[in-house]
């Protein structure tokens, strides 16, 4: 999403300097206008002055100004900007980056915001959309940090993708019954967000759409929702509580944190939570992608035998968790499943386990041992980078079956003329032996007390 935003972004840079030297237009004081084909209308081109106050006129040579072009306005020095009543069209990026407008009415003749619109307007303060706009498109209001009052009309059906994407000055927001879609990272990293109301029409949650809201403290989700889509309430520091309305059929909530309504799938642990214990129910197959991420009081977690599938970045970033067993009904460890779990000293990856993903324990940065069983085939890249303490692999096979293992040696660190895995590779490594060994070389055992010991 953000490369996408990227490539635009530069794209349409140069489209911003070189459209006016090259579109044929019509000048009007500090305003240029372009008839519209195949129609009576005029819409507005862009600025000559790219600056101060706008006001566009509704009419132009006798003849309606129905639209505001794509990236007409893109990063001018505009202030204010008045909107007439004639305008039914506000084109992608027509308003982006303009640092200096603070505040907007768009009038109920507008019918249709373009993706971008109003990206990155940091100064932007208050918006008010008119009663007949019926979707918020993409990253409208991509990085609004000033934008402090928005008021969603019940026109509104859909908040799509990206829409309010770290607009830091929202503190408040209430989503209308209308509505029945937010979109994937529609309010993510809104850090000031302490207070949201989901209508009761909202049937779809997307990815990270509340991710990264960080002074959220509860959520409340009303019957309506049908799809809560990987991490929407993820990276919310100091949430507490997520609770889920009784008549609901396809969520529930168990002590404040969010699950499937049959309990088969723990979604979103509320990570704001003070207990240093977590026992995952038994009720529990599948941990969801960032369940715990971040869960910063958790030193002890407990997953029963029933869970047969934990999901990328898991228990990411439990800066001071030290106590996790695998259990054997897991078949892999997922790309980023502990990265940055700075407690662990040792891992124990069960017979199960046939695949260890990239960056799976990433920046571990005091583990000093790993079990790894012989049912392990693949390791991803970077899966022990950072891993600095790393001292004694115990592999519970012989050489010939470690070499077959494929080993991702690729490195995302192009100064670093090394693998990858470095620290797991040069890390002392011991063979399984549940006798002593008669021949030379380096082999392991489990003692009475069930710990890896070296023969």
């Amino acid at each position: 999403m953000k490369k996408k935003l990227l490539l635009s972004i530069l794209s349409l840079a140069f489209v911003g300097m070189t459209a006016f030297a090259f579109s044929s237009c019509s000048e009007d004081g500090a305003l240029r206008f372009t008839k519209i084909k195949g129609k009576e209308e005029y819409r507005v081109q862009g600025t000559i002055f790219s600056k101060g106050d706008i006001v566009i006129p509704s009419t132009y040579k006798g003849l309606p100004v129905t639209e505001i072009k794509t990236d007409a306005f893109w990063s001018s020095s505009i202030k204010s900007i008045v909107i007439p009543d004639s305008i039914t069209t506000i084109g992608e990026y027509a308003f982006s980056w303009c640092n200096k407008l603070k505040s907007v009415e768009i009038p109920d003749s507008v019918t249709s915001i373009g993706d971008c619109a109003f990206m990155g307007c940091y100064n932007l303060e208050n918006i008010k959309f008119s009663d007949s706009v019926t979707s918020i498109g993409e990253s409208v209001f991509f990085d609004c940090d000033g934008l402090t009052n928005v008021v969603i009309p019940d026109s509104v059906t859909s908040i799509s993708e990206s829409a309010f994407f770290s607009c830091n000055g929202l503190t408040n927001v209430v989503i209308p019954d209308s509505v029945t879609f937010i979109g994937e990272s529609a309010f993510s990293d809104c850090w000031n967000l302490i207070s949201v109301e989901i209508g009761d029409s909202v049937t779809t949650i997307g990815d990270y759409a509340f991710s990264g809201c960080i002074g959220l403290t509860s959520i409340e989700i009303p019957d309506s929702v049908t799809s809560i889509d990987d991490c929407a309430f993820s990276r919310c520091n100091i949430l507490k509580s997520i609770k889920v309305c009784e008549g609901n059929n396809s969520y529930k909530d168990i002590d404040g944190n969010l699950y499937s309504k049959d309990g088969s799938v723990l979604i979103q642990y509320a990570i704001g939570k003070v207990e240093d214990t977590f026992v995952v129910p038994d009720s529990v197959s599948i941990i969801g992608e960032s369940a715990f991420e971040m869960a910063d009081s958790l030193a002890n977690i407990t997953i029963p035998d029933s869970v047969i599938s934990i999901g990328e970045a898991a228990f990411s970033f439990c800066d001071v968790l030290a106590n996790v067993v695998i259990p054997d009904s897991v078949t892999s460890i997922a790309d980023y499943t502990f990265y940055g779990c700075g407690s662990f000293t040792n891992i124990v990856i069960p017979d199960s386990v046939t695949s260890i993903g990239a960056f799976a324990f990433y920046d571990c940065i005091n583990l000093t041992s790993v079990v790894i069983p012989s049912s392990v085939s693949s390791i991803g890249e970077h899966a022990f980078y950072g891993c600095g303490g790393l001292k004694n692999v115990y592999y519970k096979g012989n050489a010939e079956t470690w070499e077959s293992i494929d080993i991702n040696h690729d490195n995302i660190f192009p100064s670093e003329d090394k693998s990858s895995n470095e620290k797991l590779i040069n890390a002392t490594r011991y063979y399984y032996s549940e006798t002593q060994p008669t021949t030379e070389g380096k082999y392991w055992y489990y003692n009475e007390d069930g710990e890896p010991t070296v023969w």
